[in-house]
């Protein structure tokens, strides 16, 4: 079967798509699959492509707004690999009417990964410009994919509360384990225990609250804080990061909080081997994959339901929190009096829970049987819904 995966972005400018899209359409591959992704440039694209290793990768320019990301040299590069099956991972921009294209010509059927962008916080985030890109051509593309892919339950009703009614299946994202040898014992940062935040720096993620939550535990708590250290590391999406460090600044809590930037490959290892705690206050989220590498390292976290993995507060792996000062301050003095036995047993939880449900080989498996569904297979998906 020839697939043709479509993002916008194959540089860390897409965030966990970067992680995710390239996890998954190697885990496809593995099964036999001819796959081959397709993409726009953008100034990380040369940089990033490497770490696309065994996977047929073509970027294209961008004509005009990268808003929109009009590319017709996409197009063709699609139209010439002609695929049986195309995925679209993400929304509003020509990946989505590349792939109507080929349905409209060759018949050749895709599914459409909204990655978070359908839900209520996602849909009202610049809603001006969304809503004529749906007028324009989104709403069009969107109702004529064969089939939704919702990363958990909450973002299939976000799917058929934006008015869709295809089918939908429903598979998360994941990780590959690491081995034994990263995971104990932790690495040694002087002494200090950390709580690590890694992810795009933007306001939808709750950093800036998490400073002023971290800034009341300093001052009505400060024999708890004293040896702790909070981390916020990720890229800078937007200009925010240099006002969250004027903010800790200004809060008096630059002396406990790092700002190291991103972080990939073994520095990421590093940074998640160091930590005894995850946060992630985020107010959207499709499904973090942050999160599952943390908890694949057998560290807890402090979550909000908007990160949508319900199962890790079920399964104890994780504390909530809503994605406000107050709640996110009484989060972070249940996990500071919280003891290390304790911790490390939420630790053991979250890797547990992993290993189980969150790992990509059994992702891509089911992933499969999805095209082949789309195709005209008579065997209807186990992770299709009803």
């Amino acid at each position: 079967m020839r697939i043709a995966v479509l993002s916008s972005s194959i540089s860390r400018l897409a965030g966990g798509l970067f992680f995710s899209v390239r996890a998954l359409s190697n885990g496809i591959a593995t099964r036999g699959s001819e796959v081959s992704v397709f993409s726009l440039k953008d100034c990380h694209s040369e940089e990033d492509i490497k770490e696309w290793a065994g996977l047929n990768v073509s970027t294209s320019p961008v004509c005009g707004p990268r808003a929109i990301g009009f590319s017709p040299e996409l197009a063709t590069s699609v139209r010439q690999f002609a695929p049986d099956v195309l995925h679209v991972h993400g929304l509003w921009q020509y990946t989505s009417c590349v792939a109507h294209q080929e349905f409209r010509k060759r018949k050749a059927p895709y599914v459409m990964s909204p990655r978070g962008m359908l839900d209520p916080w996602a849909v009202g985030n610049s809603s001006f410009k969304k809503k004529v890109a749906a007028f324009l051509y989104e709403s069009r593309n969107l109702k004529s994919a064969a089939c939704m892919h919702a990363l958990n339950l909450s973002e299939a009703q976000s799917i058929r509360d934006y008015g869709l009614k295809q089918p939908v299946c429903v598979l998360p994202n994941g990780v590959d384990l690491p081995s034994d040898e990263l995971l104990l014992p932790r690495e040694d940062v002087g002494g200090k225990k950390r709580i690590v935040f890694i992810g795009r720096i933007h306001p939808k993620k709750g950093i800036h609250e998490m400073l002023n939550a971290w800034a009341r535990a300093s001052k009505e708590f400060p024999s708890l804080i004293d040896g702790w250290e909070l981390v916020v590391a990720g890229w800078d999406d937007g200009g925010h990061l240099e006002g969250l460090k004027e903010h800790a600044t200004d809060l008096s809590i630059i002396d406990s909080v790092s700002f190291p930037g991103a972080v990939y490959g073994d520095e990421k290892v590093q940074l998640l081997r160091s930590a005894d705690w995850f946060i992630l206050p985020s107010h959207s989220e499709g499904m973090p994959m942050a999160v599952l590498e943390a908890w694949s390292y057998g560290i807890p976290a402090v979550l909000t339901p908007a990160c949508n993995l319900p199962e890790g507060f079920s399964a104890g792996a994780a504390i909530s929190v809503d994605p406000v000062v107050g709640s996110i301050f009484e989060g972070f003095l249940e996990l500071l009096e919280l003891p290390d036995s304790e911790r490390l047993a939420m630790g053991a939880s979250a890797r547990a829970l992993v290993e189980d449900q969150f790992t990509w080989s059994q992702i891509a498996r089911e992933m499969q049987t999805v095209y082949e569904w789309m195709r005209g297979g008579s065997v209807v998906p186990s992770c299709m819904l009803d």
